[in-house]
Parts: C-alpha cells; structure tokens; sequence
C-alpha cells in the first residue's frame, strides 16, 4: 500500500470518526433533561458575565453577575446551538470531502481524473445534512423530560450551520488567493 493510499483512507476514517463523535455529543446533551440543561447553560451564562466583568473592569457584586447571566442566558444559549452546529457542517463538509479523495486515488489508477463532486456541492450537502440531523435532534427532544422540539431552533441551528460554511469557504479562497501570489512572486 502506498504513502498516499494510506493517507486517504486514515482522513477518510478520521472524518467519519469526528462526525458521528459529535453527533453522539450533540445527542447526549440534547437527552439531558430540562432542569440539567438549564443548569448548565445557567452555569455558562454566569462564566461568561463573571468574564466579561472582569476584563470590562465594570466591578459589578455578584447579584449584578447573576442579573446580567440571566438576561443573556437565551442569546448565549441560541449562540451555543450556532456554534455546535457549524462546527458540525464545517465536519461534514471535510468528511464529504474525504470520499473525493478516495475517489481521486482509485480514478487515477484508471486513468479517469474527473472529479465525482465540487466544492459548492460540497457546501450545500454540508449544509443539508447539518440542518437533517438538526431536525431529528428537535424530534428527539420532544422525548426528553422538560425539553420541547422547537422548530425555531433547527432555523438557528441551519444559520449556525451557514455561517460556519460561509467563514471556511472565505478561508480556503483567501488561502488559495495568497498561495496563488505567493507562487507569482517566485
């Protein structure tokens, strides 16, 4: 077995070993039930304003902490669905992109180079797988002590799962960009 063969397939496995890894995180913390979800995210809320009072030097006592992690405990939270989304498209996205690897090496044997797929393919099956499992996370919510499906939430979490894309896809062009200079000046 080549180098390069074995390197495929140790990213394609590895990919696919982070994806359903924070699948299975994502589920495990959609099945806490409400009173401990809303502990934690309470928990955050205050971390985050103790933080923020802290590096702001707004010398808040702690029943002015509480008051504001309160107030921001929902935008933190919905923040939170956003990050753990994206984060799980931008995995989506690398494992998609670990089958055209594949696919490269074994075409290349044959003599074929067309690619199976293209990078905006790429983004938008990212994108929809994201906001599929975001959905059934909402569905198996519906299941869970003190917990509710909301379908808001799978919009928040599609967004999360958008944006993220949108900030890779800004950061492989701007890195294509500059490699691309970078060769021009040699």
């Amino acid at each position: 077995m080549n180098k390069r063969k074995f390197s495929n397939k140790w990213t394609f496995c590895l990919a696919h070993i982070c994806v359903i890894a924070w699948m299975v995180l994502i589920f495990c913390m959609s099945a806490q039930p409400g009173d401990t979800s809303g502990e934690i995210s309470g928990g955050v809320s205050h971390f985050f304003m103790q933080i923020w009072n802290g590096v702001f030097g707004l010398g808040w006592d702690e029943g002015k902490v509480l008051q504001m992690a309160e107030l921001w405990d929902y935008p933190i939270r919905k923040l939170a669905h956003m990050t753990e989304f994206g984060i799980l498209a931008i995995l989506i996205y690398w494992a998609l992109g670990a089958y055209e690897r594949i696919n490269a090496s074994v075409q290349d044997k044959i003599g074929n180079t067309k690619k199976w797929t293209d990078r905006n393919k790429r983004y938008a099956a990212a994108w929809l797988l994201t906001v599929c499992y975001a959905a059934t996370d909402e569905l198996h919510q519906r299941f869970v002590p003190d917990r509710s499906g909301n379908v808001f939430d799978v919009f928040v979490d599609g967004t999360g799962a958008l944006l993220a894309l949108l900030c890779l896809y800004g950061l492989l062009r701007g890195g294509a960009f500059l490699l691309k200079r970078r060769k021009k000046k040699k």
